[in-house]
């Protein structure tokens, strides 16, 4: 079984271009430090999450269509962030009622360069 996030994320997502690959290992790498500290995600344990909330989230976004998505309780930004990465040009708004839920979600905007995320 792979250990890092990043290998976990590639035999996950065998069949996904490698510019994929290193946004969602980004995205993962920020989401589970920050998990570390404040609790965002229901578990510890990459692997689970990476294989059953990730790849969820990465079938789910090919089934979307429309330009905006609301995210309601995103927590960590699962699934938002996810069909944020996947579709750059749909508008996706985050939603939540905890601050540190949506701090990491601003932090996470920074890092990424989103171009169309909202708040709230």
């Amino acid at each position: 079984m792979p250990s890092s996030i990043e290998a976990i994320v590639k035999s996950t997502f065998q069949k996904e271009e490698q510019s994929i690959l290193e946004k969602l290992s980004d995205y993962l790498t920020l989401l589970f430090k920050w998990h570390d500290t404040q609790n965002i995600i229901s578990s510890s344990d990459k692997e689970y999450v990476i294989q059953r909330e990730i790849y969820d989230s990465y079938e789910f976004s090919k089934l979307l269509t429309g330009r905006s998505i609301s995210d309601i309780g995103t927590g960590g930004g699962i699934p938002g962030v996810i069909i944020a990465l996947l579709n750059p040009d749909v508008e996706v708004s985050l939603i939540d009622r905890k601050s540190t839920f949506i701090d990491f979600s601003y932090y996470c905007k920074s890092r990424a360069k989103f171009k169309k995320r909202k708040f709230i």
